[in-house]
């Protein structure tokens, strides 16, 4: 189970409180609801972030060794549901 435990501390702010979500050996295996909680997690610091910052840290926060296309295309499709439909959820691409 990906666990953040209590409120996570992130360079100098703090994240609420996740909820378990299961780990998985592929990203076609989370559902978009899935990938879209753990993004408005990622976000609950309230630190900017560019789309590349957001996916290398959900990357982690999977469990994937690396990123690779179908993962960056995972990642990429839930920022911009996300973005699409959340006020105040904004990522900027450099």
């Amino acid at each position: 189970m990906i666990n953040s435990g209590a409120n996570a501390f992130t360079g100098g702010r703090f994240r609420r409180n996740f909820l378990t979500a299961p780990v998985r050996t592929s990203i076609a295996q989370y559902t978009s609801t899935e990938l879209i909680r753990l993004l408005r997690w990622i976000a609950s610091d309230g630190q900017l972030r560019t789309d590349d910052q957001i996916v290398d840290e959900m990357v982690a926060v999977l469990g994937f060794s690396r990123g690779g296309v179908r993962i960056e295309r995972a990642i990429h499709s839930a920022i911009n549901v996300l973005a699409a439909t959340s006020i105040g959820f904004c990522c900027q691409t450099i």
